[in-house]
C-alpha cells in the first residue's frame, strides 16, 4: 500500500474558513437581489411612463409629434403623410409596449396636424381590444 505523508487540516481553521466563504457569497447575493429591486423602479407619473415607453419613437422619420394625455390614457402620435412608413403597425407596436405598463391604453395616429385621428388603437390587459379608422368627412 502507498502511504502518503503530509499535514493534517485543521478541521477548526477550515470550518472559520468555510464560514467566511459562505458569509461574503451570501452578502454578495444580497448586494444584487437589491440593485435588481431598486434599480428598475417605474416611475410614478404617467406622463413619464408613456416618455420612456416610448423613447424609441424619437428616432423614427416622418413622426412630427407625440402627445401623450393621460388623463384619457392615450397617446397622440402625429405623422408626416409623406412618410413611406407603415404608421398603423407603429401605433400597435408603441400600444403593446404602453399595455405592458397600463392596464389600458388608446394609440391615436394623426395625420400632418393634431386634431382629426385617422387611426386608433385600443389595448387592454397586455393586448389588442380592438382598432379603427374613424370616417372621415367632407368638409364644403
Amino acid at each position: 500500500m502507498i502511504r502518503i505523508k503530509g499535514k493534517k487540516i485543521n478541521p477548526e481553521k477550515s470550518n472559520r474558513l468555510i464560514w467566511a466563504v459562505a458569509g461574503g457569497l451570501s452578502l454578495l447575493a444580497a448586494l444584487a437581489a437589491a440593485l435588481i429591486l431598486f434599480s428598475g423602479r417605474p416611475p410614478r407619473d404617467k406622463v413619464e411612463l408613456m416618455r420612456r415607453e416610448l423613447s424609441y419613437l424619437k428616432n423614427t422619420t416622418g413622426i412630427i409629434e407625440i402627445r401623450f394625455l393621460p388623463e384619457q390614457d392615450t397617446v397622440a402620435i402625429v405623422y408626416d403623410r409623406n412618410s413611406r412608413h407603415d404608421f398603423e403597425t407603429i401605433a400597435r407596436f408603441a400600444g403593446l409596449r404602453l399595455a405592458n405598463r397600463l392596464k389600458k391604453v388608446v394609440v391615436e395616429l394623426h395625420r400632418d396636424r393634431f386634431g382629426k385621428p385617422v387611426y386608433r388603437v385600443r389595448l387592454r390587459d397586455g393586448a389588442i381590444a380592438g382598432d379603427e379608422r374613424p370616417a372621415e368627412r367632407p368638409t364644403g
